[in-house]
């Protein structure tokens, strides 16, 4: 039985399933009185004897409840074997996803996590030779021209902003491309934009591998990660080197390093991090805490 102080990666296996029926948890392996919370709210809602405990009938019913959502999940083996191709730490790996999304590539619908970037859009358009500014009234939530810290358009459903953006009409542009470009995605957070680097004949059937499972988005990360040669820097674990690339000229303001650092030093089981995450998933969006996955 799990219950109350109750630590390691059993904890951490019950705390996705949490998160995966929509509750608020950490997963960080820790079973403390926010877990115990959770697992309250659950056993109400699935008529289960509240008693906070993860005992044979509470498991039965998560494992039930999040059949769809585990079959996508990425699995600790799976992690291993890329870690062992690429030479790098698994740790490493560990500490880049828990930092772009704590985890979790799909929200509890299914349907994959993403952060749709309006300046990373309007400056799409601009390359196609429209202009974003004679179509930016009304449309603010999804086009601007610069990064905004701390932007409260993350807090909003990131796939309704990504469809109201590919369904502008501007003649002689495919519009519908430039704002699934516009969006990163999965487990790591990558940007559309790198569909043609990645292999993919186009941005949607980037989309699509991003949508299958987290396996698939690990893969895209690791291949992302060989063709933009960040291998080396995390294989000796040059945090900062590592961050400037992949997060950005901002990342020492967004403590990016800081965090992979932490959490890669969780994960060796040297401390424990402070949860902190590029992504805290929030229904159907996303609050970032600085630039994902390498802009332009």
């Amino acid at each position: 039985m799990i219950q109350l102080r109750s630590k390691g990666p059993e904890v951490v296996k019950i705390q996705q399933m949490l998160k995966m029926t929509g509750q608020r948890v950490s997963t960080d392996g820790d079973f403390g009185l926010g877990t115990m919370a959770a697992v309250q709210q659950f056993q109400k809602q699935f008529g289960i004897p509240v008693n906070g405990m993860v005992d044979n009938a509470t498991e039965a019913a998560l494992l039930q409840a999040t059949e769809v959502q585990r079959a996508k999940m990425l699995r600790d083996a799976d992690l291993y074997a890329g870690a062992r191709k690429v030479g790098v730490a698994p740790e490493a790996l560990m500490a880049v996803r828990d930092v772009e999304s704590l985890g979790h590539g799909f929200l509890t619908n299914g349907k994959a996590i993403i952060l749709f970037e309006g300046q990373v859009f309007w400056r799409l358009l601009e390359k196609a030779g429209a202009a974003p500014s004679k179509y930016q009234a009304g449309n603010e939530d999804i086009l601007h021209p610069k990064f905004i810290a701390g932007n409260p358009l993350y807090k909003q459903d990131q796939h309704a902003r990504l469809e109201k953006a590919a369904a502008l009409d501007i003649l002689g542009v495919d519009v519908s491309s430039l704002a699934h470009q516009s969006a990163s995605w999965g487990l790591f957070q990558i940007m559309g934009f790198h569909f043609i680097r990645l292999g993919f004949s186009s941005v949607h059937d980037f989309c699509k591998a991003m949508s299958t499972s987290e396996n698939e988005q690990f893969d895209i990360f690791l291949r992302f990660l060989q063709v933009e040669n960040m291998l080396d820097d995390l294989r000796n674990l040059r945090w900062a080197n590592f961050a400037l690339r992949y997060n950005g000229k901002e990342y020492a303001a967004n403590k990016y390093d800081v965090r992979l650092a932490a959490f890669y030093k969780k994960h060796i089981g040297l401390e424990s991090a402070d949860g902190d995450s590029e992504m805290v998933a929030t229904g159907e969006g996303g609050r970032p805490f600085g630039i994902d996955a390498a802009y332009f």
